[in-house]
């Protein structure tokens, strides 16, 4: 039995059990906590450079992702990659920071990565729980949204490491959550493994409102990326992003653009 099939099974049988009811407490008492941190990341442009050419590719991302969406409403974004090191978190924070500068958005990131959270990291934060921790039946929401020095980013990080981690982000907790923060944020972005090495983007994905996959340009070969389109086939894939190049989103596929030509 496959670990998608494991996770799925257990997602199931999880519906008859009690648990923390996420809903509450209601909006109204919803409390985001201030944490001081340390330097943030320079791989973060939009924050360390936000009128850079840099910058403005991740403006670029989140205007085409606006028009994929069509007549629709974004709200709720996986970001994954088919490989390591593709630059999947990086890219997720810089798109979070750019969503920010839009003063009428309230942005929340969250760290989906169970295994190896990385966004507190990246912002310099050392939180002592997470998502993890929430879906653990552990705490609250309440108890581990905080912000930091990026103005209007709310962030939720990974927690204690877990040894199922698929199975959590598959559980009816992970669910009652994604509507919670719904219920209190404009846009959240979910930060998640890679594809071809877990199930967790697999099993995330279909409950976001799309998949965005990341590409680190001269790094990963075609077949890995059809392998990872084809392990997400319940999720709608919104399109790719070329880490290192110009940044394309399709409905149908990708491409990228170097010194006047694509491939």
């Amino acid at each position: 039995m496959s670990k998608i099939q494991r996770a799925l099974e257990k997602a199931q049988a999880a519906e008859e059990e009690t648990s923390t009811d996420l809903s509450e407490p209601s909006r109204s008492t919803y409390v985001v906590r201030p944490v001081e941190g340390g330097q943030v990341d320079p791989h973060i442009v939009a924050y360390h450079h936000p009128h850079s050419h840099l910058t403005e590719s991740f403006r670029r991302l989140k205007a085409m992702l606006g028009s994929i969406a069509g007549g629709t409403t974004l709200r709720t974004v996986t970001i994954t990659s088919a490989g390591k090191g593709e630059g999947k978190s990086t890219t997720a924070l810089n798109l979070a920071v750019t969503m920010c500068q839009d003063f009428d958005k309230r942005v929340a990131i969250v760290d989906a990565d169970l295994r190896r959270p990385r966004i507190h990291r990246l912002l310099g934060m050392t939180p002592r729980r997470g998502l993890s921790d929430v879906l653990g039946g552990e705490c609250l929401p309440e108890d581990v949204l905080i912000t930091n020095s990026v103005p209007r980013l709310t962030i939720m990080p990974g927690g204690h490491s877990s040894k199922s981690p698929a199975e959590m982000l598959a559980s009816p907790r992970m669910r009652q959550l994604i509507e919670e923060l719904k219920s209190r944020f404009d846009f959240i972005i979910f930060d998640t493994p890679p594809v071809l090495t877990v199930a967790d983007a697999i099993v995330l994905g279909p409950m976001t409102d799309g998949v965005v996959l990341v590409i680190q340009a001269g790094k990963v070969r075609k077949r890995p990326i059809q392998r990872a389109t084809e392990l997400l086939h319940n999720s709608k894939i919104l399109g790719f992003v070329l880490n290192r190049g110009d940044l394309v989103l399709s409905h149908y596929g990708y491409r990228y653009y170097d010194r006047g030509y694509y491939y």
